[in-house]
């Protein structure tokens, strides 16, 4: 959101989209909010809003997931890989060292190249 070319927001344009499932759950939604509000964004509260009404109306509400056990620097970012490893869905992030080597998190670059070579295997 914050750059305009940038893989991030490749990546989001693709979600934007519906290019792909994406999964979210109440506690991963309070923590877009509380993120799009740090004043360091500078986001008023229509673009907020706009990006939590999309994130509503686009993506899949889902149950959250029973909570995993190991040891992580930041617990906030829990929930987003225990929601991934539940739907068998890809993380997409640029903390790459918040997770677990074994789990499936990609960095928004990898992640296009994933998304693309999948794509060509299509057609």
């Amino acid at each position: 959101m914050l750059s305009v070319g940038g893989s991030p927001a490749q990546a989001l344009a693709l979600a934007w989209r519906s290019e792909f499932e994406v999964y979210y759950c109440p506690p991963i939604f309070a923590e877009y909010e509380r993120v799009l509000n740090r004043p360091k964004f500078k986001l008023s509260r229509g673009q907020i809003d706009g990006v939590l009404n999309k994130v509503s109306s686009l993506w899949i509400n889902a149950v959250p997931p029973r909570s995993s056990v190991f040891a992580m620097d930041d617990n906030t970012d829990r929930i987003f890989y225990d929601t991934a490893k539940h739907y068998g869905a890809i993380l997409v992030t640029g903390n790459l060292k918040h997770y677990p080597r074994e789990s499936p998190v990609m960095n928004p670059h990898d992640f296009l190249e994933y998304y693309r070579q999948r794509a060509n295997d299509y057609f």
